[in-house]
């Protein structure tokens, strides 16, 4: 349906000479597209398929395949807070402008109106520069030696970096796991990997890391949360599969089954 408005709606618009209104509303049509996207993605739909991001690498620990966060929600925020500033900044603009054809509806085009408006983009402004100053990722990389967790944080420009590595070896116990986020709309489930080890040496690297565990989290990783903890489980429980690793086609290991065959399996 947005997409109905925007083809149909934009090009009036440019016919008629209404520039402004016509980039906006495409600017709102792209935001609402994004934040879609969003709800598609926290649905589980994103990872139906194997993900791009889901390579092979080589290193240190040995050849494996890396696991990245996703970006649809970073992008969604941004989309529209940016949408919400412009569209925000032009009403108030153009009403103050005393242009005709504006961006308020006919009969709600008055000053208080236009002052929220102004509002809209000031606050919008306000969220976006250290929204747009900060951000976290998690890598995870199975490889044949063993797990490595990254995460990188980066609050307001100030960096953030930490890189953990637990040998299979080291590995005594893997669990499912979780992390409740209380919110004014309730409970919200981090869903989180859990690695045991008897490593003396391995400290705390994370709020969620104990002195005997590692914590993977995968709510917003490119690979299906309960597919990543099969191939970590089988890995860890029959070496010889390891071997899969050293091929191109490693990433498939992540290739979650399809939709059907997972509800049959229920």
């Amino acid at each position: 349906m947005i997409a109905a408005v925007f083809v149909v709606a934009v090009p009036r618009l440019l016919t008629n000479g209404e520039g402004i209104v016509a980039g906006v509303l495409g600017l709102m049509a792209i935001a609402c597209l994004a934040m879609a996207a969003l709800a598609c993605e926290t649905a589980g739909m994103s990872r139906i398929r194997r993900q791009p991001r889901v390579k092979p690498v080589g290193g240190l620990h040995g050849n494996g395949i890396r696991i990245r966060t996703q970006r649809t929600l970073p992008v969604a925020l941004g989309t529209s807070l940016v949408a919400s500033a412009v569209f925000g900044g032009l009403a108030w603009l153009l009403w103050h402008d005393d242009r005709t054809g504006g961006l308020l509806a006919h009969g709600a085009d008055t000053e208080q109106n236009a002052t929220t408006g102004l509002i809209v983009c000031l606050g919008a402004i306000a969220l976006g520069i250290p929204l747009g100053l900060s951000s976290a990722a998690t890598r995870i990389t199975l490889s044949t030696n063993g797990i490595r967790r990254e995460n990188r944080f980066r609050i307001v420009g100030i960096k953030r970096h930490t890189d953990v590595f637990v040998p299979w070896s080291s590995i005594t116990a893997i669990s499912r796991d979780h992390q409740e986020i209380s919110t004014g709309w309730g409970t919200r489930y981090n869903l989180l990997i859990r690695l045991e080890h008897d490593d003396p040496v391995l400290e705390p690297r994370w709020h969620l890391d104990t002195p005997t565990s590692i914590a993977l989290p995968v709510s917003r990783l490119t690979a299906e949360p309960n597919t990543l903890y099969a191939a970590i489980h089988r890995l860890h429980t029959e070496p010889e599969s390891r071997k899969a690793l050293y091929r191109a086609d490693a990433p498939k290991l992540l290739e979650a089954p399809p939709l059907r065959q997972r509800w049959r399996n229920e």
